[in-house]
């Protein structure tokens, strides 16, 4: 279930996130980016799981 998290970010984060969707060539909101990123960091420093990987992809090393 979603949940609502409502932060304030500076004019330098606001403007690389802008900078990121439009060098991505993505089509979505500023929420939706900053989402994104933050679930991509959380997965690169191990706080999340990935479950983008489908269950039949071998593990590293045993394909």
């Amino acid at each position: 279930m979603p949940v609502r998290l409502t932060i304030e970010i500076d004019d330098e984060v606001a403007d690389a996130m802008d900078k990121m969707v439009a060098d991505m060539n993505l089509d979505f909101p500023r929420e939706l980016a900053a989402a994104a990123a933050l679930r991509d960091w959380l997965i690169a420093v191990g706080y999340l799981q990935n479950d983008d990987l489908e269950e039949d992809t071998p593990p590293e090393g045993e394909a």
